[in-house]
């Protein structure tokens, strides 16, 4: 039948608004069908005898196809009783990247673009719905285009424009921290609550269509913040509809439309006469709803995306004549509200539970573009200590607390979260505006740190800590030639004569045994004379680790282990110098030539590759090393040439295990920290790892150094760079951090 339907449709030259719905009102009649087998022999009949009516009338003529097409619907009018039994939800939508292959002045302008059309389509079609997500695109308006901003509001409160937007952009969840998905649920909220007069679980979908991935966790907060339904179309499980389910247990209904995608279109010319970028065909996806879910109720999403667009004025009058055929399902300009509210009554009880994450898609973008997620984790942690600071300002000390200042940077760490952003696949002045937004971020996070807690320190007496009247020296300054950068509070240069005191802070909600390097100006410390004065009056050891000068001022770095501070407090040590050579116990140490060992393990790391050859727990005795191999080994790998690399890893062509050509250099021999720098060069690149134990600390830390200078080409492929740990245990169980969770 289906060569018969095409042969029919493409002998018709002239006019083809009656012959494409004939088409498309066969097709669905066959389907209908298949989904009534009580009912297929009866109707099969009538679509033969419809199909045969329009042939022998197309042979003579096409002038007369209306009324042939329309007799043979009268035909086919059981079916069309059953057939408007079937609703397809449209929903308007544009899809509008955050900076992608753009810069922001571009995105500002989609926006305003996209927006305005929207608006005049409102006026032209009365039943025209829009939804949109995303509260950066609302706050993009409020600042750059007032007077569209209120027309925006005015469509609102007529409720044909839905605002969809649970997050403030369409973040990418797997890399983002669990606290960083609730400022996105939370600033969102707020924002759309108070700009629009809504109750703050008003909003009840998280739209999330173009999403690389989802965590397991992603349930959990969406329900605890009154958010009840997701909407993907990247990494389901097979599922359309079904419950997702967080590792608690909570739930929230998700719709997975990657069969015809969230970018559709209407236009009966084509093959379907709604599809989408996929070639998924409406019909059959109607069917195989009904069948995996018993509804007949259908959403479809369409509109021109990425770069904005939203639906044309094309789609509009489709979807006036296509619903204007008596063979086909209802078609309704809707919005997602409307939809979900008409399926959830009618929601089957043993509806699919998908207990898991949805996962994974693009995994070349973990790695791409290490700069921005520098930043991103960066942001978060910077953030968290900012406020912890602000918090005890306001309480403490009576300081104004700085809620308009967080609200910003917070939105620009969200906004730096966008998929194409955060995953690294955007274009150079996508990262450019990110780096600038970075900046301020933690210019604000560094500032409301700095003021809280340096007049938190201000009410601290620490004059005469060991015993002395705490008389002012030559050398009081404030952060010159400290590294404050990063959002970091910088220390003051108290001036006193005999002693430096330092206020240790605890930005975190449990107690912490620490290591900390402060840095002592002006004055003569030899390695050995070191003293630290802890809180209780002992004396200790410091661990010298670099001294140097700045414009005619000297310096020397001390590091020290401090005990038992308290959950978001502060402890007060001083460094000074002692009278005579102190001796600390060595309980982190370098072994010459190339041992590192502590309490809990002992390290030695390969001459020849810079890697650990052998880990051993002292504890039990085991190596963690495989026999043969090394951890911490730098590999180089080259991609064979392919396509989107931002977001793919292609086959790998050739690999090099970097084994030999590394040169070590003892930088700390302890007391509490050992530490071995090897260098080494490749091609062009030179890469240094440091490898550490530190006193009191069961792990071994890696830190790289990479100066890379290899170049990928189109014809030649993607050089990369590997460090690989082959762990000697058998039948273990991994754990993935995922937010506020583990899988």
């Amino acid at each position: 039948m289906e060569e018969r339907l095409e042969s029919i449709r493409s002998s018709v030259k002239g006019e083809r608004r009656y012959i494409d719905r004939f088409y498309h009102e066969i097709r669905f009649s066959l389907g209908l069908c298949e989904a009534r087998p009580e009912k297929k022999e009866e109707w099969q009949r009538l679509i033969e005898k419809a199909v045969q009516h329009v042939e022998s009338k197309l042979k003579e003529g096409e002038s007369d196809l209306k009324s042939a097409v329309e007799e043979a619907e009268k035909i086919l009018k059981p079916i069309g009783k059953v057939a408007k039994e079937y609703t397809i939800y449209c929903v308007g939508h544009a899809h509008i990247d955050m900076n992608w292959m753009w810069p922001w002045p571009e995105t500002v302008s989609v926006i305003n673009d996209t927006f305005s059309t929207v608006d005049r389509l409102m006026d032209e079609f009365p039943e025209f719905r829009f939804s949109q997500s995303q509260a950066s695109t609302y706050m993009a308006l409020k600042e750059y285009l007032p007077e569209l901003y209120e027309r925006v509001k005015e469509r609102f409160r007529e409720g044909r424009w839905e605002i969809t937007a649970s997050t403030w952009v369409e973040g990418d969840e797997n890399l983002s921290s669990g606290e960083m998905i609730c400022r996105h649920l939370l600033y969102t909220k707020r924002f759309i609550s108070q700009e629009f007069g809504v109750p703050v679980d008003a909003i009840k979908i998280d739209w999330e269509p173009d999403l690389f991935g989802h965590p397991h966790t992603m349930p959990s907060f969406l329900a605890r913040a009154g958010v009840k339904r997701y909407y993907f179309c990247r990494g389901g499980k097979g599922h359309k509809l079904f419950w997702w389910q967080g590792p608690d247990g909570s739930r929230v209904l998700a719709y997975d439309d990657s069969e015809l995608w969230y970018i559709g279109h209407m236009n009966p010319a084509d093959k379907t006469p709604m599809g989408g970028p996929t070639g998924g065909d409406i019909i059959s996806a109607l069917f195989k709803f009904e069948k995996e879910t018993g509804l007949k109720d259908y959403l479809f999403v369409y509109g021109v995306g990425d770069h904005g667009g939203g639906p044309t004025r094309r789609d509009l009058m489709n979807v006036i004549e296509i619903n204007s055929w008596p063979i086909f399902p209802k078609i309704k300009l809707s919005t997602t509200e409307e939809y979900f509210s008409v399926i959830e009554p009618k929601l089957p009880e043993d509806l699919t539970v998908v207990d898991d994450e949805l996962n994974f898609v693009f995994r070349g973008c973990y790695t791409s573009q290490s700069n921005i997620k520098r930043a991103n984790r960066y942001s978060e942690n910077r953030l968290f200590e900012a406020e912890v600071a602000a918090v005890i300002g306001s309480r403490l000390l009576g300081m104004p607390y700085p809620s308009e200042d967080l609200a910003v940077a917070w939105q620009n760490a969200m906004f730096n979260q966008f998929h194409d952003i955060l995953p690294g696949s955007g274009v150079h002045a996508t990262y450019e505006y990110s780096q600038g937004l970075f900046q301020e971020i933690l210019a604000r996070a560094g500032m409301i740190k700095t003021r809280a807690l340096r007049s938190l320190a201000s009410r601290v007496d620490t004059t005469g800590m060991d015993g002395s009247p705490g008389d002012l020296g030559d050398n009081i300054g404030a952060g010159a030639g400290n590294e404050s950068a990063l959002g970091k509070v910088s220390s003051i240069g108290a001036g006193a004569v005999s002693i430096d005191p330092f206020i240790i802070f605890n930005p975190n909600p449990w107690e912490r045994d620490e290591l900390v390097t402060v840095k002592v100006w002006d004055k003569d410390l030899p390695a050995d004379r070191v003293k630290v004065i802890s809180p209780s009056g002992e004396e200790i050891p410091g661990q010298v680790v670099e001294q140097g000068g700045y414009w005619g001022h000297r310096f020397t770095s001390v590091l020290f282990p401090v005990r038992k501070l308290p959950p978001v407090g502060y402890r007060v040590y001083a460094v000074g110098l002692s009278e005579s050579p102190l001796k600390a116990e060595q309980a982190a140490r370098v072994e010459e030539p190339n041992v590192i060992e502590n309490e809990f393990l002992r390290v030695e790391v390969d001459p020849s590759s810079g890697a650990i050859s052998s880990l051993v727990d002292k504890r039990t005795g085991y190596d963690l090393v495989p026999d043969g191999g090394k951890l911490g080994l730098l590999r180089w790998l080259l991609e064979e040439p392919h396509g989107m690399t931002a977001w793919e890893i292609g086959r790998i062509a050739k690999q090099i295990d970097l084994i030999d050509g590394a040169t070590l250099e003892i930088v700390h021999k302890g007391p509490y920290l050992g530490l071995i720098r090897a260098h080494r060069k490749h091609n062009e690149s030179r890469l240094t790892t440091e490898i550490s134990l530190k006193a009191g600390i069961p792990w071994v830390e890696f830190k790289l150094v990479i100066d890379w200078l290899e170049i990928g080409r189109p014809d030649y492929g993607v050089p990369m760079l590997r460090i690989v740990f082959p762990i000697a245990v058998h039948g273990g169980r991994a754990r993935f951090e995922i937010p506020c969770g583990h899988i």
